[in-house]
């Protein structure tokens, strides 16, 4: 009974460092349970933060009971919030960005500092996977919650060591990890390592290289003339072949003879380069159904061969009519087809405004949007007409969105290029674009259709440049009224489909400051 005694009075009068000594125990044994449950996949980080609400509860209930002394629970609310902050993206060690830092595109030290990344292995207003380095293993990943910047990042990590973001799709609770987008792996957000995106691994493109002049010979300080030549139509509303009545689509050949859809009169009207007056290939035999005849054609394009293919779209239908033929043949009935492209190979694609996707012949496969309407970045919402960019991509005027959308073939979602920022007159704005064209140096060149303008947007910048409507809506050789498309010809002079001129302008280009 002494004994017993004895022993209790020895821990009575330590209890509080018995007392500190389970409590410091158990929260190293759960520190190293939840350090591991850190680098397992999502579907555990639910046990991982129930584990460590547990581990506050002991300690909170061991201060209660045996009165712990004050500076001890500061010292585990500063780890508690540690650890919290961590998977909130805060960590204690940041890396910072000194003004002087070079990235692999334009991004802003403000910007890299608020996504938690280093700007020297940053791209900005990159495609997924574009290029951004020496090492030709790394690429751009975009960030899951700013679609305007990606880092730079080597490629070759198996997508099984990849575990998936927090639910917000946003949060990587192991530090630098960040998330990023990255549809080879899988659909959703993925974490991504930091280390994988170093300067040392993946070097800069260096920023002092001089680029060779396009073929097209347009550098970024090229100008064009605001005043326009009219090459067609420009002799009011009409049916005589010196005449347009709403044209809606245009066609450039290789010897820079036009194609135009002649909406209102319900044919396609060539003029050869030069010419003063059109003559009609197509329809022109009144409004209507028969394979002589459209209602309302959009656009046009003309195969290497010499065939024209028509989106009749009063009548719902794709039409080919061959080279000198006398009537067409249907090859897409129930459809809403708007804009036309054809590849180098032949293939013809088309886009359906209607039910917002671009579709390829034959089989009308899917090759943007066709998730319904939206803004997100697997949809369209009223695509108009589209170009295709080194065989690789398609640029979609995305209409509804007031948004340039570059989409890479195969790839389930795009990238805004240019716009997106709702509605609007300010440089950094759409009212409905209707067309967009790249030249060489992918500077974009767009039909902003409500604003009554053409707008320039250099490769990565965040605005826009007036070229031609500067003064807004009129009939002057400097204005603009509802121009629906815009074509580059081989020597980069601009020709604007002006609808409700109906006329077709061209503006010439200076390239007289650009590099010999």
């Amino acid at each position: 009974m002494d004994t017993s005694n004895e022993l209790l009075a020895v821990i009575s009068k330590h209890f509080y460092i018995f007392a500190a000594a389970v409590v410091a125990l158990s929260c190293m044994y759960l520190a190293a349970i939840e350090r591991y449950l850190q680098t397992c996949r999502s579907t555990y980080r639910r046990i991982w933060m129930t584990l460590f609400r547990a581990r506050l509860i002991v300690f909170l209930t061991a201060v209660v009971s045996s009165g712990i002394r004050v500076p001890f629970w500061f010292s585990y609310l500063a780890e508690f919030e540690r650890v919290y902050s961590s998977s909130t993206y805060t960590y204690s060690k940041q890396q910072s960005t000194s003004s002087s830092s070079k990235s692999h595109g334009t991004v802003s030290n403000k910007l890299c500092l608020l996504n938690q990344i280093n700007c020297e292995q940053s791209c900005d207003n990159s495609l997924p996977y574009q290029a951004c380095s020496l090492n030709a293993g790394c690429g751009c990943l975009p960030l899951s919650h700013n679609n305007q910047s990606s880092i730079c990042a080597f490629l070759s990590i198996s997508c099984s060591e990849l575990s998936s973001c927090a639910r917000d799709n946003k949060t990587c609770y192991k530090p630098d990890y960040t998330c990023v987008k990255h549809s080879r792996c899988q659909t959703g957000p993925v974490c991504y390592p930091m280390q994988m995106a170093t300067k040392s691994l993946c070097p800069s493109i260096s920023s002092t290289t001089v680029s060779p002049m396009p073929d097209d010979g347009i550098c970024d300080s090229a100008t064009w003339d605001t005043n326009g030549t009219t090459v067609a139509g420009g002799n009011g509303a009409g049916s005589q072949l010196n005449q347009f009545h709403f044209p809606s689509g245009i066609f450039l050949d290789d010897d820079l003879n036009l194609y135009v859809t002649d909406g209102f009169n319900h044919r396609v009207v060539k003029w050869e380069h030069g010419s003063s007056v059109g003559q009609i290939v197509a329809g022109g035999n009144s409004e209507g159904n028969q394979t002589n005849q459209f209602r309302y054609p959009n656009g046009v394009i003309v195969g290497k061969n010499g065939t024209i293919f028509v989106c009749d779209d009063g009548n719902h239908r794709l039409q080919m009519w061959k080279k000198n033929a006398g009537e067409g043949e249907t090859v897409k009935t129930n459809g809403s087809c708007f804009g036309l492209y054809i590849d180098d190979e032949g293939t013809l694609y088309y886009s359906e405004a209607i039910f917002n996707s671009i579709l390829k012949l034959p089989n009308d496969e899917v090759i943007a949007g066709g998730n319904g309407q939206g803004d997100h970045l697997n949809q369209l919402s009223i695509p108009y007409y589209f170009s295709i960019k080194n065989r690789k991509s398609l640029l979609i005027a995305d209409g509804d969105n007031h948004r340039i959308v570059e989409w890479i073939i195969g790839e389930k979602e795009g990238v805004v290029r240019a716009g997106g920022n709702h509605a609007g007159h300010n440089l950094n704005q759409f009212y409905q674009p209707m067309s967009v064209v790249a030249d060489q140096s992918d500077n974009l060149y767009v039909a902003d259709y409500d604003n009554n303008r053409i707008m320039r947007w250099l490769k990565n910048s965040k605005s826009g440049i007036v070229l031609v409507g500067e003064r807004g809506e009129g009939k002057e050789k400097d204005q603009l009224y509802r121009p629906s498309q815009v074509l580059l010809d081989k020597h980069g002079n601009l020709w604007v489909n002006d609808d409700m001129n109906h006329r077709i302008q061209m503006f010439a280009i200076d390239k007289s400051s650009c590099r010999t």
